[in-house]
Parts: C-alpha cells; sequence; structure tokens
C-alpha cells in the first residue's frame, strides 16, 4: 500500500471515530432520563363520588358509636315524678305501721298473721319498709314454693337479713302474692318527690327482691 493511500484510510477512521463520539454525546445520561410517574386528575364525577364514600365510612362509625352507648338504664325499676315530695309519700297510700303482732319471724321481727276467706295474710315492718304476703289457706291454690305462707315470710326475713333494700325516704311497701294463677312481688317506694317501682310476674320474690337489692348497691 503506498503512503498516499494509507493516509487516506487513516483520515477516514479519525472521521468516523469523531462522529461516533458526537452521536454519544447526545443521548441522554441516566441522570436525565425522566422516571417520575404521569399524574392523573380525578373529573368531577370521580371526587363526588370519592367524597361520599368518605361521608358514608364517617356515618357508619357514628352509627356504632351510638349503638354502644346505649342499654345502661335498669328497665325492670319504673320511675315516677311528683310535683313535691309529700304526693310522692302520699302515692305509696297501701303503707302502715304493723302495731299489733302475734308471730315471730326471726331475726327479732314479729310480725301480724290474720286470716279472711282463703287467704292467709302476714304484715309486718323492717325499718321504714312494710313487707306484706298474701298467700291461700289451701295449698292446692298456691304456688308450691312454700308450706304456706308464714314459711314464705320467713324465707323473705331471713333473705333480707344480708341482702339490703335501698332506703326509702318516708315509705317503702312489698306486697307479695303466692296464689298460683298471678303470683306477683310488686315493691315500691319514695325518695324525695320519685316514685321508684318493681312489679315481676314471679313465682319465686327472691328475684323481684334481687332487682331492689342490686339497685341499692
Amino acid at each position: 500500500m503506498s503512503l498516499k493511500r494509507l493516509g487516506f484510510v487513516i483520515s477516514g477512521i479519525t472521521i468516523l471515530l469523531i462522529l461516533s463520539a458526537c452521536q454519544g454525546g447526545n443521548d441522554p445520561s441516566p441522570d436525565e432520563i425522566d422516571v417520575s410517574q404521569p399524574e392523573y386528575e380525578l373529573d368531577e364525577e370521580q371526587q363526588t363520588e370519592a367524597g361520599e364514600s368518605n361521608n358514608d365510612g364517617a356515618a357508619s362509625g357514628e352509627g356504632e358509636e351510638d349503638t354502644d352507648s346505649e342499654g345502661t338504664s335498669n328497665n325492670n325499676i319504673k320511675q315516677k315524678d311528683y310535683s313535691s315530695e309529700q304526693e310522692a309519700i302520699d302515692a305509696i297510700d297501701n303503707y302502715e305501721v304493723v302495731e299489733q303482732t302475734n308471730i315471730e319471724l326471726g331475726y327479732g321481727i314479729k310480725a301480724l298473721s290474720e286470716g279472711a276467706t282463703g287467704h292467709q295474710y302476714i304484715s309486718w315492718n323492717e325499718g321504714k319498709w312494710m313487707i306484706r304476703v298474701n298467700a291461700p289457706t289451701d295449698p292446692e291454690y298456691a304456688t308450691g314454693n312454700y308450706e304456706n305462707g308464714e314459711e314464705l315470710a320467713r324465707t323473705v326475713v331471713d333473705y333480707l337479713e344480708t341482702n339490703y333494700l335501698p332506703a326509702p325516704d318516708q315509705r317503702g311497701v312489698i306486697d307479695i302474692n303466692d296464689f298460683g294463677d298471678h303470683p306477683e312481688t310488686v315493691i315500691r317506694w319514695q325518695q324525695g318527690n320519685s316514685v321508684y317501682e318493681i312489679d315481676e310476674s314471679t313465682d319465686n320474690p327472691i328475684n323481684a327482691l334481687q332487682i331492689a337489692v342490686d339497685s341499692a348497691s
């Protein structure tokens, strides 16, 4: 190869190298590549639906709080308010002080036992409470849980020896009916200008007494 031709070859190679370097310099470097994610804007309808979804979630949470707050009152005890304390006292009109007694029920408690046609009534006082048992003289008509009215009265006295009723301000009355066709225990007591009442259709008066005892604790 002649020197002249060699010079042309070298010149051509040099030009190719220069062009290649220029093209490489124009390619973007990794640092210059835009890798950010495209941004999307919600249209008006999508924004409205998203807002409604959030509001529904908030409303659902509020409903759960309201449910949890319910059920804190005792539905077994009714309260009636009067315009004055004296009216509340007078509302318990079947209260009486048992002065004459003829039987003992235990723990120093004395009671009056008296009869009427088919009925045995036993009445006594404990503090400001007056307690009255109405039992049939014929066991066939009784609930069958007690031998007679006196045994029922003793059971009540025994229970109240270690379980304490709410304290009435002036009057409290407990009426116990031991007839099998309509067993019932009604407890009423006065505090301030309010009268509280428990009325349980049960053949076990202790169940009703327990409600009153629990309210006092």
